[in-house]
């Protein structure tokens, strides 16, 4: 019974530190894009058109990205 409890406990740490290495390599991939301007792309609108980010370019722009699974 006390080494299953200690096995738990590495497992537990195990996967509380490896989960913090993978967010803090995800943070610093983050950091490297900040102040940076965002690659364009276009989006093709339902009424047959496309809309671009350059065209809002010197305004804030909101892209909501979502999935309806």
């Amino acid at each position: 019974m006390r080494n299953a409890k200690f096995l738990l406990s590495l497992l537990v740490m195990g996967l509380v530190l490896g989960g913090a290495s993978v967010g803090l390599a995800q943070q610093s991939e983050i950091m490297q894009m900040v102040n940076k301007p965002a690659p364009d792309f276009s989006l093709k609108l339902f009424s047959g058109g496309k809309m671009a980010l350059k065209d809002f370019q010197g305004q804030v722009v909101v892209v909501n990205f979502w999935n309806s699974r």
